[in-house]
């Protein structure tokens, strides 16, 4: 009985450290952290920068903007970009790569910002162009949306896996992995919201 128990905990202990390595080989563990906000939902926390999928970088400025570049005290005309995760290039675009950036390597009279946030909608673009006054002195909003921003209503913090807090996990691969999932598939609608008259 011992020897199974001994080689049940070695297993175990294998595995979990064979997961947690291969989920921090792709990408996870080292997630962008986020601020919610009552009119616009949520945003990037500033100053960031992350190693994410396909070893791509996602910095986010001194003012909550996906740019490598810092806006405070910066004299230059400024340009930000909204929109949904086609804006935010997701965490597997690096910033190089960004149209945002690549807009602003053209024009060199500015310098772009990108405030897309996976998952937004119409009325968070528009809400957080109005109120996030962290860039209000920027001259030019391009705003680019999709079918899809237009159906969505307005989404808070907490309708999503982001994380709102800076801890730091035991096994933060693992837990990205299982924050994802029991978000993305609602794990309640199993358990405890599960409806047995329908």
């Amino acid at each position: 009985m011992r020897f199974f128990l001994i080689f049940t905990t070695l297993i175990l202990l294998v595995s979990t450290t064979i997961t947690e390595l291969y989920l921090k080989h792709i990408g996870l563990g080292d997630p962008v952290r986020y601020d919610s906000d009552y009119i616009y939902g949520f945003a990037p926390k500033e100053n960031q920068k992350k190693i994410r999928f396909d070893r791509s970088l996602v910095s986010i400025n001194d003012v909550g903007l996906r740019t490598n570049i810092n806006w405070k005290n910066n004299s230059k005309k400024k340009m930000v970009f909204l929109g949904d995760s086609i804006t935010y290039g997701g965490s597997y675009i690096d910033d190089k790569k960004l149209f945002s950036n690549l807009v602003c390597e053209k024009i060199n009279s500015y310098i772009c910002g990108n405030a897309g946030v996976n998952a937004y909608s119409i009325i968070n673009m528009v809400m957080r162009s109005r109120y996030d006054e962290r860039f209000n002195e920027s001259e030019k909003y391009i705003f680019t949306v999709a079918p899809g921003d237009f159906y969505r209503e307005y989404i808070g913090a907490n309708s999503l896996h982001f994380y709102l807090n800076k801890k730091e996990f035991f096994l933060p691969a693992i837990t990205e992995a299982l924050s994802f999932i029991g978000t993305r598939y609602d794990i309640n609608r199993y358990l405890s919201k599960h409806n047995d008259i329908i």
